[in-house]
């Protein structure tokens, strides 16, 4: 099952809210197990790149480094 943590309010437009309501009838689930899944869906959807993004940070690496790798690595961080 799942955490009954927090409650999201979203508005929708008439033509939406039917949409979805009908959607989620026709798969037998309520309508907040459909959106659930379809928030799941998205949020696994996004790159590593969207989801750890925040998370970069600067290459530090000691200033004696001669190893070629080392170097290269230095050479190609935009961050530096």
């Amino acid at each position: 099952m799942y955490d009954m943590g927090a409650t999201l309010t979203v508005r929708t437009g008439d033509r939406l809210d039917v949409a979805v309501r009908s959607l989620a009838r026709s798969q037998g689930l309520s309508l907040s197990e459909l959106v659930r899944q379809i928030l799941e869906d998205a949020v696994d959807d996004l790159s590593l790149a969207q989801r750890a993004g925040h998370l970069g940070g600067r290459l530090k690496l000691e200033a004696n480094a001669a190893d070629r790798w080392r170097s290269q690595i230095r050479e190609r961080s935009w961050r530096t």
